[in-house]
């Protein structure tokens, strides 16, 4: 069971199409001068449905793109002392969990928990895009 993860990793690895990703400071800073909502995607090593989400939900063309033209995304490792700070202020209690920050604020937009399939991650994307225009912010 193992090799087969190993050997399915091998193979995907050429395939992981994630644009720009920045640490939570410069993230936020490169969202204010965008005005763009800020996503941050919290994770943690031992974590197999993050392994997955990032596997076939966020390196998929579709999810990949939308991300780039939309938001600013931030990656954290939960279990790091700036992750765990970070999960403190934002009330993440487990991973992977995206959250969306009005950059002009520091305010959730949205929180979103759990392993999704693309589609519904997509949905999750359009939804909080439509609510951070009602906050000012183009995206």
């Amino acid at each position: 069971k193992t090799m087969k993860k190993f050997i399915l990793l091998l193979f995907a690895i050429p395939y992981l199409t994630f644009g720009a990703w920045y640490n939570f400071k410069n993230g936020l800073a490169i969202a204010k001068a965008q005005n763009k909502p800020l996503m941050v995607y919290f994770y943690q090593n031992n974590c197999e449905d993050c392994k997955h989400m990032e596997m076939f939900t966020l390196s998929n063309q579709n999810v990949s793109n939308f991300m780039d033209t939309h938001f600013v995304v931030s990656s954290i490792n939960l279990d790091s002392s700036c992750g765990k700070a970070l999960g403190r202020k934002f009330g993440v209690f487990g991973t992977p969990t995206s959250v969306f920050i009005n950059p002009k604020t520091n305010n959730v937009i949205f929180k979103a928990f759990g392993d999704m399939n693309p589609n519904q991650f997509l949905k999750t994307l359009n939804y909080v895009c439509l609510n951070a225009k009602k906050g000012g912010l183009s995206c």
